[in-house]
């Protein structure tokens, strides 16, 4: 007797059956490019070491509930959507190794609608799945960013039928707004064009169904612009680690201000990050042609292109003033010039709408050329080194310390990289500073390990808890080594374990090379330098 298939079964046999009938319309050309990246991606992500922003959001994913999670918020500045993302892998007790497998099917899917719904030619359609970010940035890190190419594509496959779809366009706009503060600009400006336009000036075509379909999806794209927007200014009043606009800063220091954002976001774009000093001033002379064949491009197309300079002079306005610019923020700027010569001809003017936008796509190819070197250097370090000492550091503590050992963490933050990759619950992290245990870090006013009796009061408490204690200090380039020894000296501890700095990728490529050190309170223990 054949046994009849559930609802469910044959709702998963006909999502599957769609995904293959949809990759057969490909050309034999579009299959090759999505076939080769897939194998690419999957390599490249495998061998992908997490950093510590990666490991914190796990984490917080991990060992928090929902209620938890929306309080914590406050201290991150993201949305909830990349932990309700997380939440489910992370509580059906999944290691940390799952979230290499989302950014893939992120980036999988990014490529796939390119080479399926873009107008590009085939140079393009090449070109853009090994681009620095789908290759490497956001198809391999488990960020929040990954998600922005993806949705950037999907807003494009729909954009010139978004009046037959407003509820469609509103909520993509609306997730999109909920990955990253740097895609903000963006959305507000596509929201006020698409809503000014029908709501205002057609408002007099508008059958009462179409003005109601409108408004209701103009008020679901609020509220999820309301849910990030909220989250954000709870962050900027809560975490430390954010700066805020200066009228002194402003005024006296401006020049400085130029130097170390606006000019480092443009460095880190071509990929190479602040430590090519000798290199900047070519950087920059190739960024002005960059921006010069953009100017180029608002000739006909004034709407994309304010969609685009708004959101390129946010991110410098963002790295000089709110956040240090990070490249995965900056390579922004080329899928938001992807999403510009994706929907040119539909924003020109009537004598524009078939003209060749060549200046457009001169610029695309060339700044994806230009960022490819040191993202492939970046990815080839990746591939054979350590990006984190954190998943060795994990192994020597399973196999060496005692399951009920407290570690007492002396330095800002980086613990996260080790408990990662630790099974819940199986040891203790103090943290000194905010005086509780905890995973992962809360950016907080309490954010430094800076005084002495922070640490007194740390050691004696885990003393009363454990009878095994241990100090967990990371090690990094811009760490204050003197505090370390100082407790060190002070307590006569007993280094146990090192990280090996020669198995990590060069500091060039990180902002922070992160090295663990482990010492033993009140015992003598095994030298391990692994030099």
């Amino acid at each position: 007797m054949v046994k009849k298939m559930s609802s469910k079964d044959v709702k998963k046999k006909n999502l599957l059956k769609k995904v293959i009938d949809s990759v057969k319309k490909l050309s034999l050309f579009e299959k090759i490019i999505l076939a080769v990246y897939i194998i690419a991606l999957i390599i490249i992500a495998s061998r992908h070491e997490f950093s510590q922003d990666e490991a914190q959001s796990w984490l917080i994913a991990r060992d928090l509930d929902l209620l938890g999670i929306i309080k914590q918020l406050k201290y991150e500045g993201h949305s909830i959507l990349w932990y309700l993302i997380l939440f489910p892998f992370a509580h059906l007790g999944f290691s940390i190794e799952i979230q290499k497998v989302i950014p893939v099917i992120f980036g999988i899917g990014t490529v796939y609608v390119i080479l399926s719904k873009s107008p590009f030619p085939k140079y393009i359609k090449v070109l853009l799945p090994f681009s620095s970010g789908l290759i490497y940035y956001y198809g391999v890190f488990a960020r929040p960013y990954c998600m922005i190419p993806l949705l950037l594509v999907l807003i494009a496959s729909v954009y010139h039928e978004k009046e037959k779809h407003p509820y469609k366009y509103a909520v993509y706009l609306g997730l999109l707004a909920n990955t990253h503060l740097i895609m903000v600009p963006t959305v507000i400006v596509l929201a006020a064009l698409f809503w000014k336009k029908e709501l205002i000036s057609n408002r007099k075509k508008l059958n009462p169904q179409k003005k109601k379909d409108l408004i209701y999806s103009l008020l679901i794209f609020l509220l999820l612009l309301a849910m990030y927007l909220i989250i954000m200014v709870y962050g900027y009043l809560n975490c430390s680690t954010v700066g805020g606009i200066k009228t002194s800063t402003f005024n006296s220091d401006i020049l400085a201000v130029v130097n170390d954002g606006w000019l480092d976001s443009n460095v880190r774009l071509l990929g190479y990050g602040s430590f090519m000093a000798t290199v900047s001033f070519i950087c920059h002379i190739l960024i002005a042609i960059f921006l010069l064949l953009c100017i180029f491009g608002i000739r006909g197309n004034l709407k994309q292109a304010l969609v685009f300079f708004t959101q390129y002079i946010a991110m410098l306005f963002i790295h000089s003033f709110y956040w240090f610019p990070i490249i995965h923020r900056s390579m922004i700027i080329i899928y938001t010039l992807m999403f510009w010569l994706w929907v040119y001809k539909y924003d020109c003017r009537e004598s524009r709408k078939n003209k060749n936008p060549i200046f457009l796509k001169i610029a695309l190819v060339m700044i994806i050329l230009i960022s490819a070197p040191a993202t492939y250097l970046c990815i080839n370090e990746d591939f054979t080194k350590n990006y984190s000492s954190g998943k060795e550091t994990a192994k020597y503590i399973e196999n060496n310390i005692e399951d009920d050992a407290i570690f007492v963490n002396i330095y800002q933050d980086f613990s996260q990289l080790v408990v990662g990759y630790l099974e819940k619950d199986s040891y203790r992290i103090y943290m000194a500073n905010e005086k509780k245990f905890s995973t992962f870090m809360t950016w907080s006013r309490k954010f430094s390990v800076t005084d002495v009796e922070m640490v007194d009061d740390a050691i004696a408490y885990a003393k009363k808890k454990s009878k095994h204690v241990y100090i967990i200090s990371p090690n990094i380039a811009r760490g204050n080594k003197f505090f370390v020894d100082f407790i060190v000296n002070k307590y006569k501890l007993k280094l146990m374990y090192k990280s090996d700095v020669k198995n990590m990728v060069s500091e060039k490529y990180i902002t922070d090379r992160v090295v663990f050190k482990i010492y033993k309170l009140g015992k003598k223990g095994k030298v391990n330098e692994n030099k």
